[in-house]
């Protein structure tokens, strides 16, 4: 539990917010989904909705800089509370089955980083326990030892995102560095032309329709996910809460800068076709085959021998496992905290989390993981509706921020940035039309292909969270917790 807040200094703290945003795999990615392509596709979401939502964090960071609720405090004074509960309780949920999925991943960019590939997916290496079990015993491991490292307090907390934010930053100037030797070392027709063609279609066939290009737009929304969660932590900063909302306005065009020059970069010196069109190549590990096959074209264009250009081929994708790895546990270590931290304060008012509470949450999500690496086909469809549930309701809380702001905004009379009314529901406007444009989208896709199992799952998770999110605020008025 955390009895007191902390200094850092405000390179940290960008640091901090910037890298829990940024994703170096969803930069990877989204240049394997749309290529060049991507560009004005990013720069359309951080217009639309990044910029102006990171500003409205900004501004309720900094209203409620000495409140420990993060949602919950951000919604209660302009909501009706039976609301506030529904979208404090929709996004701890979210947060919760996003906690086990990014659990079982873990070891995937481990395994990368000792082995130089992964070996998640490989036979059993026992007659009596399968890979699958045992990676699940290996991710409830994880668990308990975060949530004892988590619970030891706020600096303990930070270690993870702090040491993952600069290894990101090595990561990506190591990227950079390399791109920029291609571009100089190679000659001329060695290169993608950047072209009007190039930036307005994908060469990915998935994603040259209106309805592929329309869908990589809800993918640019979740890349940029991850600011409220982080915001969250502001009353923990001691003397920087004040500079807390300019940390956040800074980092928003750092992130969307980072995401255009990461896949401008990938776009000039890198060919689609040569690298993607291979069968073995997916979203699962588009990253690490960009990132080894810079390493050995870098090898080859410096003149190694081929074994040597091999191993540094090796050398960048061990680093992205690692990155990756430590990346992974500073966001658990995050998700472990922050939600739990709102739910707890909006149910008992306590500002300091309860032990048990950590190892609750602990128990809750290793059963889910347990039961799901038991491989049983009925607990594992359970576990692809209960992701299906909150696919839609991870954007919610979104939602509920920027429609809430108009009215916040006519509540307060000290802002930072959005001081101009018109600005303010401007920024409003622009964030709630481009989240309910994002879950129209993802509603209707599986509707209108037939696939009518997936659609009600996606509408069925909003409804059993809020009402489950009533419940509680209904209990708490009969017997406080």
């Amino acid at each position: 539990m955390f009895t007191k807040s902390h200094d850092y200094s405000q390179k940290k703290i960008i640091l901090m917010i910037t890298t829990t945003v940024f994703s170096f795999s969803s930069m990877a990615n989204s240049f394997y989904l749309m290529g060049t392509a991507a560009i004005p596709w990013f720069l359309v979401t951080a217009i639309c909705f990044f910029i102006p939502y990171a500003f409205i964090i900004a501004e309720y960071s900094y209203r409620y800089k000495e409140q420990t609720a993060g949602i919950y405090s951000w919604l209660k004074d302009t909501l009706p509370l039976p609301i506030v509960y529904i979208a404090t309780f929709i996004w701890y949920s979210s947060y919760t089955i996003w906690l086990v999925s990014l659990s079982l991943k873990l070891w995937i960019p481990f395994s990368i980083f000792l082995f130089g590939q992964d070996l998640t997916q490989r036979a059993a290496i026992s007659v009596t326990i399968s890979n699958r079990f045992l990676l699940g015993l290996l991710s409830i491991l994880a668990i308990f030892l975060l949530t004892w490292f988590v619970s030891r307090g706020f600096q303990k907390l930070t270690t993870f995102i702090i040491l993952g934010g600069r290894l990101i930053l090595v990561l990506f100037i190591v990227a950079l560095t390399s791109h920029l030797i291609l571009f100089f070392k190679l000659p001329d027709n060695s290169f993608n032309p950047l072209t009007t063609h190039s930036l307005l279609n994908s060469p990915n066939p998935a994603y040259q329709s209106s309805l592929g290009n329309l869908s990589f737009f809800i993918f640019g929304i979740t890349a940029y996910g991850g600011l409220d969660t982080i915001a969250s932590l502001v009353d923990q900063l001691s003397q920087r809460k004040n500079h807390f909302a300019k940390a956040v306005s800074v980092s928003s065009f750092l992130v969307a800068g980072l995401y255009l020059s990461g896949v401008l970069l990938w776009s000039t010196t890198t060919s689609w076709s040569d690298i993607f069109t291979h069968s073995h190549v997916n979203l699962g590990n588009a990253m690490y085959v960009l990132m080894e096959n810079l390493g050995v074209r870098l090898g080859e264009t410096l003149g190694f021998p081929p074994k040597q250009a091999f191993r540094l081929g090796q050398l960048f994708l061990r680093l992205n496992g690692l990155t990756l790895f430590i990346t992974y546990l500073g966001l658990l270590s995050t998700i472990s905290y922050s939600p739990l931290k709102t739910l707890v304060f909006a149910l008992s008012k306590q500002t300091i989390i309860p032990k048990k509470a950590y190892w609750i949450q602990a128990s809750v999500v290793s059963l889910f993981i347990l039961l799901i690496s038991s491989g049983e086909q009925g607990i594992n469809q359970l576990y692809n509706q209960l992701t299906l549930m909150t696919s839609v309701s991870r954007s919610l809380p979104y939602l509920f921020l920027a429609w809430n702001f108009y009215y916040f905004r006519q509540n307060q009379a000290e802002f930072i940035f959005l001081k101009n009314k018109k600005l303010a529901l401007l920024a409003s406007f622009s964030v709630t039309v481009s989240v309910l444009f994002a879950l129209g989208f993802t509603l209707l896709t599986p509707f209108l292909a037939g696939d009518y199992e997936t659609f009600f799952f996606l509408l069925l998770g909003p409804c059993v969270f809020s009402v489950v999110g009533l419940g509680v605020w209904g209990l708490r008025k009969i017997k406080p917790l």
